[in-house]
Order: C-alpha cells, then structure tokens, then sequence
C-alpha cells in the first residue's frame, strides 16, 4: 500500500526507483476520493502521505548539482500541486485548512533553497503560493451576510492564507531579489492581495459602538471583528516585510532630499511601486510616514 511504501524506513531509498508523478497521481486520488465521498478523514491522510513524500525527498535535496536541483524540482512542483488542489477547492474546511498549513510548511523546508530561483522558485510563488493566497482571501470576504458561516473558522483560514503569502516569501527573500524582474513582479502581485485585504479604512471611533453591538453574547467572532482581525494581522506582515526589505537595502524614501545617498533603479523602482501602493490602501495610509520613516532610517 502506499501508506506502507512511504512510511516503511527499509523502503525510504527503494521510492527512487518509482516515478514520482505516478505516485503523486495516487495520492491525489485518495485525496479526491476522500472529498466526493464527504470523509475529510481520508482527505486529510491523504495530505498526511504528501507530507511523508516531500520529506522522502531528502536525499535529493542533500544534492546541489545542477541536475540534481532540475529532478528536485520536478519531482517537487507536483507534490505542491498535489496540497494546492484541496487547499482551493476542498468543501471542508478542516481540510483545506490542512492543506494551507501544510503547503506553507512545505515551501519553508529546505528544499526550496536547492532549485533554480528563476525557473522554479519564482514560478512556484508567482502559479502557487500567490494565487491560491489571493484566491482564498477573495473568496472568505466575499461571504454574503445572509449566509450561515462559521466565522471563527473562516478566521483561522484567512491567518492560514496570509501566513502562506509571506512566510514563503520572506523565507526565500535573498533568492527572490537576486532575479530583479522576478522579484517586483511577485512583490506587486503580492500587494494588489493586500490592496483589497486591507483598502477600507479600519473601524473608526465612531462607529466603534456598532461593532460592539454586533457582538454575539455568548463571545463568538462576529463580522465586524472578523474584518477588524484580519486586517490588523495582514498590516503588520505587510510592515515586517517592508522593514525586512528596507534593511536589505531595497526600499528608500522617494522624497528625501539626501544627495548622498546612492540608489539602484532596482530600489528606486520597488520602492516607488511601495510607498504609491501604501498610500492607496486606506487601513495602511495613516501609518504611510510612519513606516517610511522606520524603514528608511
């Protein structure tokens, strides 16, 4: 069986002679046949064997030659598409929570250091990690009113699908920004997700109350404090990725007056592309100088 194939420490070197797709192939199968027939269980397991197979890969990542990086990578890239699948389409929410978490997990292994930066990592962050972050967040806050919806568990879902957007990101950020082109496409991408997570303005006083009003008396997540959450934790992963870019040297203050200071048009560019994105998102506008001032400091 194939829970006895990826578990079995005697077998662990005999799974190079099999073909990773076919194997994958499988297990998505045990993945899909666990969704139609309405037993997250079996969905979950079926991650759980995914996850057993990504560390199978160890023995490859432990190789840097060239060739050995392009097998990784294509022995890799189906068993990301393997957890992407449930994570967007999954009617449970158990599994799909799985599957985010385990997603993220997955691209902060090492393995995402021993692959080609151009051709695999940025493709993983730009066909992957990105859209199906983006997707998601689309889909949780566009949950009509009148819909009976567990909020706290589309809560958590929506922490998962942030950390999954930066995590990753600020993991590989030294690979990423060593392919220019590459890298602001991905930052871009990244804040026009957090343009529409974050381009309300939060809750003002005034109507401070209204939420209050909403609260359930047995203490439960309502709407409002749903939103409010979200966007508190998207703002500060956006800022610790700003800071963390400034002090790489990628982000500067457009309108300092500092002739001394020598700017790349890489910088230059990432940081126009910055600094206009905050100051059109109306959560992050009020702290727009603030940031900019820690940042370039």
């Amino acid at each position: 069986s194939l829970h006895l194939i990826l578990h079995a420490v005697e077998l662990k070197d005999s799974l190079q002679a099999y073909r990773w797709p076919q194997i994958v192939r499988s297990v998505r199968c045990l993945v899909e046949a666990g969704e139609r027939g309405h037993c997250p269980k079996l969905s979950i397991a079926g991650l759980d064997l995914l996850h057993v197979l990504h560390t199978r890969m160890e023995t490859l990542a432990a190789k840097g030659d060239c060739a050995e990086s392009q097998h990784l990578l294509s022995c890799w890239v189906p068993i990301l598409e393997a957890i992407c699948e449930p994570a967007e389409k999954s009617r449970n929410g158990s599994v799909r929570q799985q599957a985010i978490s385990l997603l993220t997990d997955t691209l902060l292994d090492r393995h995402g250091s021993r692959i080609p930066v151009d051709r695999g990592l940025c493709e993983i962050m730009n066909n992957i990690c990105i859209p199906l972050a983006g997707e998601r967040i689309t889909d949780l806050l566009s949950i009509p009113y009148d819909v009976q919806n567990d909020l706290e568990e589309t809560l958590i879902e929506l922490e998962l699908c942030i950390s999954l957007l930066f995590k990753p990101f600020l993991h590989h950020l030294k690979a990423l920004i060593s392919v220019k082109q590459e890298f602001i496409g991905i930052w871009i991408s990244m804040l026009g997700i957090m343009t529409q997570l974050l381009g309300e303005e939060s809750l003002s006083q005034s109507n401070e109350h209204n939420m209050h009003g909403a609260l359930r008396e047995d203490g439960a997540v309502t709407r409002a404090k749903l939103f409010q959450t979200t966007k508190e934790l998207g703002s500060e992963h956006l800022r610790n990725a700003i800071m963390v870019l400034a002090a790489m040297g990628m982000l500067v203050d457009n309108d300092s007056d500092d002739s001394t200071n020598i700017i790349s048009d890489g910088a230059q560019e990432i940081s126009s592309v910055t600094w206009a994105a905050i100051g059109s998102i109306g959560y992050c506008k009020p702290y727009l100088e603030e940031w900019k001032s820690s940042a370039c400091q």
